[in-house]
């Protein structure tokens, strides 16, 4: 005989045809399997104090500010940049991971052509537009390098006043407390996982068994929410696991 159960679904009962489903009590991997929903409930509430404490640090953390001498030059040429807006104006700085290209770099070369006129011709030379780099298809020697000293001070320069700004970002981060409450909170995430994965493995075959693992998909999951989904396949999956838990759907606004 069919079980009728009625259970919340945003703020109406429903009544929800359940299939016949084994009547025996709890043992064996769906017992498991409630301990370890029990176990994500508890984890997924401790995910959320913790992700308080890492706002509340992420608050105090004060950011220094990044040294001018990061900014955009116009012969900063061995440097991509991006733009980002400090107190209603847009400003260029230097993209850092092109900075990071440049260590340990000691040749910057300013080539410098010695051929022939035929020869300019005969390589296309008249779209070379910038003497940092070898034109493609020249033959070299037809080029002198007298070097770029002051791009070298430059890269040097720009390299410094990074390194300087993420010590001192590092060292900010850790006294706001930030670091600590970080690794706390992914330390839960890992113990999350964990649970879950050894739920995967196990098979409910009880009603309380399912419900289990429905507590699981929405707390590890989705968060401890059920949103309402954008397909109909979505939005069924959504009823089913709310029928299983009593959990409401969370409609949109």
């Amino acid at each position: 005989m069919n079980q009728l159960v009625t259970l919340p679904l945003a703020a109406t009962p429903v009544a929800v045809q359940l299939l016949p489903l084994p009547t025996r009590a709890a043992e064996g991997d769906d017992a498991r399997l409630i301990t370890l929903a029990d176990e994500l409930t508890r984890l997924r509430g401790l995910c959320r104090q913790r992700s308080i404490e890492l706002g509340k640090c992420d608050d105090a953390w004060v950011r220094p500010e990044r040294p001018r001498v990061l900014l955009k030059r116009y012969d900063d040429g061995d440097v991509g940049s991006y733009t980002r807006q400090a107190d209603g104006c847009w400003e260029e700085w230097c993209v850092e991971d092109d900075i990071d290209k440049l260590r340990g770099r000691t040749e910057f070369h300013q080539w410098n052509f010695i051929g022939t006129s035929e020869q300019w011709d005969e390589f296309g030379l008249s779209n070379w537009r910038s003497n940092r780099s070898l034109p493609a298809g020249a033959p070299s020697d037809l080029f002198v390098s007298l070097g770029d000293e002051q791009r070298r001070k430059r890269a040097d320069e720009l390299i410094a006043a990074l390194d300087t700004h993420r010590e001192a970002h590092a060292k900010s981060r850790q006294e706001s407390g930030y670091d600590a409450a970080d690794r706390a909170l992914r330390a839960v995430w890992d113990e999350e996982a964990a649970v879950f994965e050894e739920m995967m493995e196990l098979k409910p075959t009880t009603l309380a068994g399912f419900r289990a693992v429905a507590s699981a998909i929405i707390n590890f999951c989705w968060l401890g929410e059920i949103e309402d989904g954008n397909t109909k396949e979505e939005q069924m999956v959504g009823l089913m696991l709310s029928h299983l838990t009593g959990i409401e759907v969370k409609r949109a606004a």
